[in-house]
C-alpha cells in the first residue's frame, strides 16, 4: 500500500477529456490534497516518515498513498468544472473513494500495529 501517488498520471487522466492548463490543476491537487489531510489527518494520507508539501509541477512526488489516486483525479474533475451540473456526480464519487481509501489505510495500518487492551478500573482501586 506503500505505493504514492503519480501527479502526472492524475493530470493525464483529468485533461483526457476536457482540458485545464497545469497551474490550475496544480492548485486543484494541492486543495484536494489538504483537503483529505483535514479530513482523515496525514497519518491515513500520507505515506509513512513523510511529510506533505505543495506540489509545484506535475513531476514533483507527492507523497501521498497510491489508493487515493482516483478520488483525487475525481475531485479535480469536479472543481474544474464546478459550474457545469453534470460534473455534480464526481464530487460525490469523489467522497465516496476518499472514504474507502482511507478505510483501506486504516485496516492496512491497523493491521501492522500491536493493540493493547485499555486500562479498566478495577474494584480495589487499581488500574490494570
Amino acid at each position: 500500500m506503500a505505493v504514492s501517488v503519480n501527479v502526472r498520471k492524475v493530470f493525464e487522466r483529468v485533461t483526457q477529456n476536457r482540458s485545464l492548463d497545469e497551474s490550475s490543476f496544480i492548485m486543484y491537487f494541492n486543495d484536494t490534497i489538504n483537503e483529505l489531510i483535514g479530513k482523515y489527518r496525514e497519518r491515513y494520507v500520507i505515506l509513512p516518515a513523510m511529510v506533505y508539501t505543495d506540489i509545484e509541477t506535475i513531476n514533483d512526488t507527492a507523497n501521498v498513498y497510491g489508493v487515493y489516486t482516483q478520488c483525487v483525479a475525481e475531485n479535480i474533475t469536479y472543481s474544474a468544472n464546478f459550474k457545469d451540473e453534470a460534473f455534480i456526480k464526481f464530487r460525490g464519487d469523489f467522497l465516496t473513494h476518499a472514504e474507502e481509501a482511507y478505510r483501506a489505510i486504516y485496516r492496512d495500518l491497523l493491521s501492522h500495529t500491536a493493540v493493547t487492551p485499555l486500562s479498566y478500573h478495577t474494584s480495589d482501586g487499581w488500574w490494570g
